[in-house]
C-alpha cells in the first residue's frame, strides 16, 4: 500500500488488515464464449477519473521484481473465465463473483493488441485471474478471446463465461461509512420473509393445513458464537440468520506482498508491507452467496432486536429468538434450552428408574424339591439332550 499523495509506501501497521479489495463491478461481461473456431471481439470503456485512479507498478528498493501498489480508491482490472450450467445462457454477477476461475485448455487474449497470459492450477496451485491494469487505455478497449474446440474431448463441454473485472482498494473506515450508508435494509422486508415462512401449506388429498405460528431465527455469529454487534447478510442471501458485520471485514484474508518475501528463515524485523485483502473472499459464511462490502445489507429488525435485548440486559443470555406474525418475538435464554435439555434427560431416567423398580418389585420364587424330583428332572434332562440337536456356538473374534 502507498500513499497516494507522496507515492511512498504506507509504514506497516499490527493488527488486522485495514484495507479491502473486492470486485467493484464487471467492466465486460460475464460474456458467453464456448468453445468454437470464431475469435470474440469485445470491448469496454474507460472514462478520465477511472483512468486517473489505476494502481501502478513500481520497483521496490533492493527487489528485482515489479510490484503493484495500490491506494485507498485504487482501481486495477483483470480478466478470467468460470464455468457455468450447460442449460445456462447468461450468468449474473453476483454468481460470477462467487465462481472459481477456470480457464479452458487452450485460450488466446489479447488486450488493446497485448497478449495477456493466464495464470494455470500447474503453476499456482489452482487458475488465477491475469492482471491487465497496464494495457488498459483511455477510452474504449478492445478485447479478443479465442477459445479453440478440443477435438479429442469426450462429454459435454464445458459452458465457459468471459469477464473484466474492477477491483478497488477501499480503507476500512470507508468501507463501513458506504455500507451504514447505502446498505440499510428496512425492517418490513425482513417482517415480509418471516410472514411469507409462516403462511399455511395445504395438501390436496387429505385438504388439511400445516400451520406454523412462529420461526426460530440464530442471533450467534458464526465467526464468534455471540450475539452480533451490526448484523448484515448479502443483498441474495435468502435466509433469516446474519453475521456480524466487524467480524466479517476484519477476518478476510491479506494478500501476500511482494516486498515482505525476505530469505531469512526465522522471525526477522524486516518491514512487512501493508496489503489489502484478497478479492475473491467475499462468500458468505452461511450459504455461500455474495457478500462483498457493496452486496451487504444491514438487518434493520434484528438491529431493534438486539436493542431490546441489551435493554432487559439479555445480550449474554439469549442465543435465539422465536418470531412470530408480524414481527413478534421472544427471546430464547440460555437457561430455557439448558432445561429442556435437563427435562429430555430427567425423563429418560425416571423411565429407566421405573423399570428397574419394576423388576425389583417381584419376588423371587422358590420351590421345595424332593430327591424323586430330582431323579425325575435329571432323568428328563437327559432324554432331552438326546433328541434336541446340538446347539450351535457363535464365534466373535476380537481384534487385539
Amino acid at each position: 500500500m502507498v500513499n497516494r499523495a507522496t507515492k511512498k509506501e504506507l509504514p506497516p501497521k499490527a493488527g488486522n488488515p485495514v484495507f479491502y479489495q473486492y470486485i467493484q463491478r464487471m467492466a465486460l461481461g460475464p460474456y458467453p464464449t464456448p468453445m468454437n473456431k470464431i475469435m470474440y471481439s469485445l470491448q469496454f470503456s474507460v472514462t478520465e477519473e477511472e483512468f486517473a485512479l489505476r494502481s501502478y507498478r513500481t520497483i521496490p528498493e533492493g527487489q528485482l521484481l515489479s510490484a503493484e501498489n495500490q491506494f485507498d480508491g485504487s482501481l486495477s482490472y483483470r480478466v478470467r473465465c468460470c464455468t457455468a450450467r450447460h442449460d445456462n445462457k447468461t450468468m449474473s454477477e453476483s454468481d460470477w463473483v462467487t465462481s472459481n476461475t477456470q480457464w479452458p485448455k487452450n485460450i488466446f487474449i489479447t488486450v488493446n493488441d497485448k497478449p495477456v497470459f493466464v495464470r494455470r492450477q500447474s503453476h499456482n496451485g489452482k487458475d488465477l485471474p491475469a492482471s491487465v491494469t497496464e494495457l488498459i487505455q483511455l477510452g474504449l478497449n478492445h478485447v479478443q478471446v479465442a477459445i479453440p474446440e478440443e477435438s479429442h474431448r469426450s462429454g459435454p463441454r464445458p459452458n465457459f463465461f468471459f469477464g473484466v473485472e474492477i477491483i478497488e482498494t477501499a480503507h476500512c473506515n470507508r468501507t463501513v461509512d458506504y455500507i451504514k450508508r447505502y446498505g440499510v435494509e428496512d425492517a418490513s422486508v425482513t417482517i415480509n420473509k418471516i410472514n411469507s415462512r409462516l403462511q399455511s401449506t395445504y395438501v390436496e388429498d387429505d385438504e388439511f393445513a400445516v400451520l406454523q405460528d412462529s420461526i426460530s431465527v440464530d442471533l450467534a455469529d458464526p465467526f464468534s458464537a455471540k450475539i452480533f454487534r451490526i448484523p448484515v447478510r448479502g443483498v441474495q442471501c435468502q435466509h433469516i440468520e446474519c453475521f456480524d458485520l466487524f467480524n466479517w471485514l476484519n477476518t478476510r484474508p491479506a494478500g501476500a506482498s511482494a516486498t515482505s518475501n525476505c530469505q531469512h528463515q526465522f522471525t526477522c524485523k524486516c518491514p512487512k508491507a501493508q496489503e489489502p485483502t484478497v478479492p475473491d473472499k467475499w462468500r458468505c459464511p452461511i450459504c455461500s452467496r455474495d457478500a462483498r462490502p457493496s452486496s451487504l445489507r444491514i438487518d434493520r429488525f434484528l438491529v431493534d432486536v438486539r436493542a431490546k435485548l441489551k435493554e432487559m440486559g439479555k445480550l449474554d443470555k439469549v442465543k435465539s429468538i422465536l418470531v412470530g406474525v408480524n414481527g413478534s418475538w421472544d427471546p430464547v435464554t440460555v437457561d430455557d434450552e439448558g432445561e429442556n435439555d435437563e427435562n429430555e434427560d430427567a425423563g429418560d431416567n425416571s423411565a429407566k428408574r421405573k423399570a428397574d423398580n419394576k423388576s425389583a418389585d417381584q419376588p423371587t420364587q422358590k420351590l421345595a424339591r424332593t430327591d424323586s424330583d430330582t431323579s425325575v428332572s435329571t432323568s428328563a434332562r437327559r432324554t432331552a439332550s438326546a433328541t434336541q440337536p446340538a446347539r450351535l456356538i457363535d464365534i466373535i473374534e476380537i481384534d487385539d
